[in-house]
């Protein structure tokens, strides 16, 4: 029983994909495995500034596809910070369960 509950446990765990990172012209491309109603997305300046937000609604075969291990993913998503400057920014991913934040470089 402990097993199943550990394996339960880390297939709920979100994985976020960020390419290219760091981006030499401001647009990076995110993608999330492990689906979960009302995500968004939100990147934030070193000062904790929110430059940009989004909300992704789950609409099943509209933005949902699998990827090669068979788990549903979101189609990616470009973010454009390009009319900021260039710097460190922090992508933060909420989903109901959990959140994730990842650094990202514009140079």
């Amino acid at each position: 029983a402990p097993a199943k509950s550990i394996a339960k446990k880390s297939t709920t765990q979100s994985v976020v994909i960020i390419q290219p990172n760091p981006s030499a012209n401001g647009v990076f491309i995110v993608t999330c495995v492990q689906i979960s109603p009302n995500n968004s997305v939100m990147v934030y300046n070193v000062l904790g500034e929110k430059i940009y937000e989004k909300r992704i609604p789950v609409i099943i075969g509209a933005n949902l596809l699998m990827n090669e291990s068979g788990q549903e993913q979101f189609h990616p998503i470009a973010i454009d910070i390009s009319t900021h400057p260039k710097g460190m920014y922090f992508v933060k991913f909420q989903t109901r369960e959990e959140m994730t934040v990842q650094k990202i470089i514009y140079q």
